[in-house]
């Protein structure tokens, strides 16, 4: 699968490309202009001229290009061009200098080269099978004399055997198709790392904002958090001493409900926002879930119907943070029991997965509708009417930090499966 740019990237790479192009020419032409006048030649013999003709239609057509390439919609099909008219220039520098004696057959290698930045993947190979078919065809036509011979001042005529043409072929075309895979890999490599580089960048801009918003957090939370308790305290003392009728202590009670729930949002919150950087420790984590289903199971009531289904694999290690990875499979098992309000199962697994740990968290509860699926780990997305929506949030956060990652398959009505996976020792 072609991994080629695209847009401005692409129109980059394709000015880099015919930037490249008159350098080599440039080179040429001035080497050319040098060696042969030492070899005792005239200013502009005619057995020189067409090179100087080829080289100068390149400098054309990377004019043109440049000029044309401001206004072209169609990029793609414009660097295929490109391409395509080096590889029959370098054919037709190759036949004006010797054909099978030229010295110029090393510019195929500098165009596949060139194509490996600019066109990628499969696209490069295409070029270097161009490069074949066409240097092949030239040295098959010329040695078999449909081409006519063109003594060049840059090369010595010599006398081959069908073997040594074969082989010279061979050997051309094999360093071609080793250039097209060692420059494909090579730019696909520095394409990753610079797209890495690019993940770890917004990761710092993420760190820098949640660094700021945490801090803003903490001041608007020490504000808030305190006439908030104030107010509470007080609603309790006049609950308890004054003589109120059924309504009033209905809503002095419903200002008490939603004091705490406010202090809890502002607590999440506070959590959530925090720059976090685990202390990672080598962790039994088979422990740590086997501990955390049995105080999380011992807390349901039987009025909640709930089933435990557990299978835990002995012997499982990770490094991380032993409370905060409690956290995380807390936060699951309460999720889990939340969506399923008449009571159902709920089916807990550890058990290894290559190089990772994988757990599976799996109710019958009522399931996530399909267009909140990619949502379900957003800060305050919730479908809960007292939720906060930082539950997930903190969830899916704590795992990547750990180095893992998260996943949930779900159905409405039919249930969710929250897969986890970090690291192994």
């Amino acid at each position: 699968m072609s991994t080629r740019p695209h847009g401005d990237d692409l129109k980059k790479r394709v000015i880099w490309m015919m930037t490249y192009r008159m350098v080599i020419v440039t080179l040429l032409m001035g080497t050319t202009a040098f060696i042969h006048p030492k070899e005792g030649g005239s200013l502009l013999p005619q057995s020189i001229t067409p090179i100087y003709a080829l080289l100068g239609t390149s400098y054309l057509l990377t004019i043109l290009s440049l000029i044309t390439i401001t206004v072209v919609k169609e990029i793609d099909l414009f660097a295929d061009i490109q391409v395509v008219a080096d590889v029959l220039l370098a054919t037709a520098l190759v036949y004006v200098t010797g054909g099978i004696d030229s010295i110029f057959s090393f510019l195929y290698i500098f165009i596949i080269m060139g194509a490996g930045i600019v066109l990628h993947g499969r696209l490069v190979f295409l070029t270097a099978s161009l490069s074949s078919i066409l240097y092949g065809a030239l040295l098959d036509l010329q040695y078999y004399g449909y081409l006519p011979q063109i003594e060049s001042p840059l090369s010595q005529p010599q006398s081959y055997s069908d073997i040594q043409i074969l082989y010279k072929i061979f050997i051309n075309i094999t360093a071609f198709y080793i250039v097209a895979f060692l420059s494909s890999h090579l730019f696909i490599q520095l394409k990753r790392t610079r797209e890495r580089l690019r993940e770890a960048e917004e990761a710092v801009k993420r760190a820098e904002k949640l660094s700021a918003m945490g801090k803003l957090a903490a001041g608007i939370a020490h504000e808030i958090r305190n006439p908030l308790a104030s107010m509470s305290g007080s609603i309790q003392m006049l609950k308890d001493e004054l003589e109120l009728s059924q309504e009033n202590r209905r809503l002095m009670d419903i200002i008490l409900r939603e004091s705490e729930r406010l202090n809890r949002l502002i607590t999440d919150f506070l959590d959530y926002a925090r720059p976090y950087n685990p202390e990672k420790k080598e962790v039994d984590f088979s422990c740590v879930v086997a501990e955390t289903i049995d105080v999380f199971e011992k807390g349901l009531s039987k009025d909640q119907s709930i089933m435990v289904q557990k299978e835990i694999k002995s012997g499982v290690k990770v490094f991380g943070e032993h409370e905060r990875l409690k956290e995380v499979l807390w936060n699951l098992f309460n999720n889990a029991v939340q969506s399923m309000h008449a009571g159902g199962n709920l089916a807990i697994s550890l058990d290894t997965y290559g190089s990772m740990a994988k757990v599976i968290v799996r109710d019958s509860g009522e399931g996530i509708d399909v267009k909140d699926l990619n949502k379900v780990f957003e800060p305050f997305f919730t479908t809960k009417t007292y939720g906060t929506g930082l539950g997930l949030a903190t969830v899916y956060r704590i795992i990547e930090a750990h180095g893992g990652s998260i996943r949930v398959d779900s159905e409405n009505g039919k249930g969710s499966v929250f897969t986890v996976m970090l690291p192994l020792k």
